[in-house]
Formats: C-alpha cells, structure tokens, sequence
C-alpha cells in the first residue's frame, strides 16, 4: 500500500480576531486530499481531511493545524 496526499487548502486565519473576538471570527483552516495506492499502483479509495482551529491561548497559533 502507498499513501498519497495533497494540500488543498491552507488560511491561517486572522489571530487578533481569534483572540479578541473568538466564536469562529478569525480562524484557521486547512484541507488535505489522501489518496490511498494498492501494490499495481492502482487508486484504492481517496477522502479528504479538514480541520479548524478557532481558538487558543492568545488567539492560538496556526502553526498546530
């Protein structure tokens, strides 16, 4: 088995609304494509996963997503 993935999507967000503002305002969001190879290099399922970051201590650091 081979794993393949992309990057679709990267925003850090704006952490000053994050930390000043919060509930949602500001976030950080990222998206990647996996893509999963069998032996023959044949594609055997693909998903993508998405993940937000919308708080932290002082407004958190994208750095984590």
């Amino acid at each position: 088995m081979r794993l393949g993935c992309a990057f679709l999507d990267y925003d850090e967000g704006n952490r000053a609304l994050r930390y000043i503002i919060g509930f949602g305002a500001g976030r950080a969001t990222s998206t990647t494509l996996v893509k999963l190879y069998d032996n023959t290099n044949s594609l055997v399922g693909e998903f993508e996963v998405g993940t937000n970051m919308t708080m932290g201590a002082f407004g958190g650091s994208a750095d984590s997503i």
